[in-house]
């Protein structure tokens, strides 16, 4: 899941939950829209640059709970889909009092249908959802639940809902004795061309003494569309621990072009314990296991520990994730570390991209648990469970209730947002954020834990589904020279820049209420030069025309002074 403390990260998530203070709230909410934190003071030297930054804007899609007992859910864990059409489809831990987890659909217009209540009737079809679920061409959804079904103790099911709102365990783990099938899984799913879908479990599988002990080391299992489970891999299948070859696996997996599937586990590898250090990991289509990386291979874990998030493989076959703990930063969250985002080349060369909690007091996010995901120009997004500029406390001390990043391709980070940045209000944007996926436009999705406006059963909130749009981050127009003469040339420059992509489109230059030229941008920048034929004082400005991703958007005005 997405906090792994001392023990299994589920149980930890649970214990994270119950730590929330967060303020009750006194009634529901549609939705909710704020702004970024800020735009930085703004300059009337004309000589200086002249910078407008509209920031980007956050929104609450939903607020869980807003219907009465918790009936629509509460606790979403996952990461959402979406359709083509813009409709949204994710699961949620729990709801009502008695609830063991939903499936919902939250549609274009912001309206959210529950599709499945698990245990309604029985728990055939499993209990506890943790993780999303995903869509197939023709509509079906599928996903696992981290306990119930027909296997027993300790259980799980991997389960469809197709598009009557019908729901099936196409498989129960721990079908097999001692649960060697497998048990617990917590990750998400991914499914090839021929319908078959893949995945992990975090305890079941090999029966060793050391991992009996525990329930299991976790496994990699394949089921078919027939329903036929096979178990590809079994951690830690002789025993002694720490198992080298990784042990309790949290994450999904990812799948490449040739069948090899490629995933981590949260313990285990060459330097770590049960509970700490973790591995990267490649299974071939043979089912031979290679670990490609063994974290806490440094001193006090500074390459990283624990990681729990899905990888993501570019087209050069470079991985890419986060380890939730570790990092250069051991000082912080009680000696854990702040975590770290890394890449993995196709050479197997290990490089860490960001050390989090490089910032006071953890500005900059804290303890990724969650994947990333990519967008243009090499850039990576994710989110942190703590941390932010936030000044509220999410559980087990650590600081901050979450962020949103961007990683540039040289491994620089900023910061999109901090989570409940209005303490004293309560935190109605969310906390404890969870993984995210990118549109066409730019526009990034997740949800939260906790947090939001819906009450009920939940008096910290009971999550969100939020979108974060990019926009024009700044907007900079200079003159020069200025001050200039009656008749000299002047030459203006804009240069704009995006939370996501290069904009592109057009900037106006007006002198008052005069137009005077409309430039095509090149590369975020225009230029348009002019002469004034009298002196005095004109009010310059540059408007920026839009483009489909960005917004209009208006630079700051500041005066050309003209002498004789």
């Amino acid at each position: 899941m997405k906090i792994w403390v001392g023990s299994l990260g589920i149980f930890a998530l649970i214990f994270l939950l119950s730590l929330f203070g967060l303020a009750a709230r006194a009634g529901a909410q549609d939705k909710i829209s704020l702004r970024s934190n800020g735009s930085p003071k703004l300059r009337g030297d004309a000589e200086k640059p002249n910078t407008e930054t509209a920031g980007s804007t956050y929104s609450v899609l939903y607020d869980f709970c807003s219907a009465e007992s918790c009936t629509d859910g509460d606790t979403p864990l996952g990461v959402l889909a979406e359709d083509a059409d813009g409709n949204f489809y994710g699961t949620t831990w729990a709801n009502d009092d008695d609830g063991r987890g939903t499936v919902f659909e939250l549609d274009n217009t912001e309206r959210e249908t529950v599709l499945y209540y698990f245990c309604s009737f029985s728990c055939a079809g499993g209990e506890y959802p943790a993780a999303g679920v995903i869509r197939d061409a023709t509509g079906n959804l599928y996903g696992t639940t981290w306990s119930g079904g027909t296997g027993g103790y300790p259980g799980g099911t991997l389960f469809k809902v197709d598009t009557t709102g019908q729901e099936s365990a196409l498989y129960s783990f721990c079908s097999e004795p001692n649960c060697t099938d497998g048990a617990n899984p917590t990750g998400s799913l991914i499914q090839d061309a021929a319908g078959n879908l893949y995945g992990t479990t975090q305890l079941g599988g090999s029966q060793n003494p050391d991992c009996a002990s525990f329930g299991g080391c976790g496994t990699v299992f394949k089921i078919d569309p027939s329903g036929h489970e096979t178990v590809l891999y079994t951690f830690c299948p002789t025993g002694g621990f720490p198992c080298a070859d990784g042990n309790w696996p949290e994450a999904g997996l990812t799948l490449d072009a040739a069948g090899n599937l490629y995933g981590t586990t949260g313990g285990g590898g060459a330097h770590g314990g049960i509970n700490w250090g973790g591995t990267v990991f490649k299974l071939d289509t043979t089912g031979h296991e290679t670990v490609l990386y063994s974290f806490c291979s440094q001193p006090t874990c500074t390459d990283g520990a624990n990681p729990s998030g899905n990888l993501i493989q570019d087209a050069a076959g470079n991985l890419y994730g986060t380890a939730i703990y570790g990092g250069a930063n051991t000082d912080v969250n009680r000696g854990y570390g702040g975590g770290v985002a890394f890449k993995l080349d196709a050479a197997g060369n290990y490089t860490v991209l960001y050390n989090f909690c490089s910032a006071k007091k953890c500005a900059d996010g804290s303890n990724p648990g969650a994947g990333l995901t990519q967008g243009p120009a090499g850039k990576l997004y994710g989110t942190t469970t703590s941390g932010g500029s936030a000044g509220c406390h999410a559980g087990y001390g650590f600081p901050g209730c979450g962020a949103i990043f961007e990683l540039d391709s040289t491994g620089r980070e900023t910061v999109l947002y901090s989570f409940c940045p209005h303490r004293a209000q309560g935190c109605l944007d969310g906390v404890v954020p969870n993984g995210l996926i990118l549109d066409a436009a730019g526009n990034l999705y997740g949800t939260t834990q906790g947090g939001g406006s819906g009450h009920g059963a939940c008096n910290d909130g009971c999550g969100t589904v939020f979108k974060f749009a990019p926009s024009i981050t700044a907007f900079t127009l200079t003159a020069s020279p200025n001050p200039s003469q009656v008749g000299q040339s002047v030459t203006f420059t804009a240069v704009l820049t995006g939370s996501y992509v290069t904009p592109t489109g057009s900037v106006t230059f007006e002198k008052g209420k005069t137009i005077l030229g409309t430039v095509v941008l090149a590369d975020g920048q225009a230029q348009l030069t002019a002469t004034f034929a009298k002196s005095g004082n004109f009010t310059i400005k540059a408007s920026y025309s839009g483009d489909q991703i960005y917004q209009e958007a208006n630079s700051k005005r500041f005066k050309q002074v003209v002498g004789q």
